[in-house]
């Protein structure tokens, strides 16, 4: 019972974090999130997914040249994200899939909050309702790697 209560907490946390919109929001030149840099991997789960949809998540991150990519292997599709919002903690994004667009939902937005230096939440809302679909628990390729794991 505990369990599900923390589940449950975490996600009500987590969609709450993303509650702001990202319409009309401009990243200020003096933004650098640059707690972000780095290879980071992660598997997402898809909430509305009759079968307990999961897929890799490959993300790049340069906040200094802002340029952030992803990937998602399994479901061969791939694009970029777009920056709208970022502090110390958290970072908005708008993300454009470039290859694969029939694979993936394209124009969603990415909240995405640092938990400690090598892990991030990460939380995908449809593009249209603001419905949140997605969500992962990233790690650092080099926090990963020293525990053996090479891609997801």
């Amino acid at each position: 019972m505990k369990k599900l209560v923390g589940a449950i907490g975490f996600i009500l946390i987590l969609f709450c974090s993303a509650c702001t919109s990202t319409k009309d929001v401009n990243v200020s030149k003096s933004s650098n999130p640059n707690w972000l840099d780095g290879s980071w991997i992660g598997k997402g789960y898809q909430l509305d997914a009759l079968n307990n949809s999961t897929w890799a998540i490959e993300l790049e991150m340069d906040a200094k040249s802002g340029k952030y990519t992803v990937a998602y292997p399994s479901l061969e599709c791939s694009g970029k994200w777009d920056l709208f919002e970022a502090n110390d903690h958290r970072a908005v994004f708008k993300e454009i899939i470039e290859v694969g667009t029939n694979r993936c939902f394209n124009g969603g937005k990415l909240v995405i909050t640092k938990v400690d230096k090598n892990h991030l939440s990460y939380t995908f809302f449809y593009p249209d309702d603001n419905v949140m679909g997605a969500y992962s628990t990233l790690v650092r390729m080099e926090e990963a790697q020293h525990f053996g794991i090479q891609h997801l």
